[in-house]
């Protein structure tokens, strides 16, 4: 829906002070979905608790954040410079990327929210 209506901008009176709330709103959307898409790959949490955890997590692991954030600038750059399937080639650096950046979010949220049986 976001991308629609910042496509289609130019047909609403005002539009263009719009575009940079739409933009913000959408770089959040991702940046929160990348911090899900950890969450729910490593751990077994109910959905609505990933994503608690993953807004909790956006401003105190912002290293994290501006990292997903410079991997999708990068593959924007890709697909308008290049084409798509210089991404799709590059892919498996870009999840290497991702999990490697993803391992203090990890660490972070197994110590904060999860349970270690202590049994000696």
């Amino acid at each position: 829906m976001l991308t629609f209506n910042l496509t289609h901008l130019g047909a609403v009176e005002g539009g263009a002070a719009l575009r940079p709330v739409i933009l913000l709103i959408a770089a959040l959307l991702l940046v929160w979905g990348g911090h899900m898409i950890i969450l729910t790959a490593s751990f077994t949490f109910r959905t609505r608790d990933a994503a608690r955890i993953a807004l909790a997590q956006i401003v105190p692991r912002w290293g994290f954040s501006l990292g997903i954030l410079s991997l999708l600038v990068i593959s924007s750059f890709l697909v308008v410079a290049v084409s798509e399937f210089a991404v799709l080639l590059l892919l498996w650096a870009a999840v290497a990327l991702f999990a490697l950046m993803a391992r203090p979010v990890i660490d972070d949220v197994a110590a904060r929210f999860t349970h270690s049986p202590t049994g000696s």
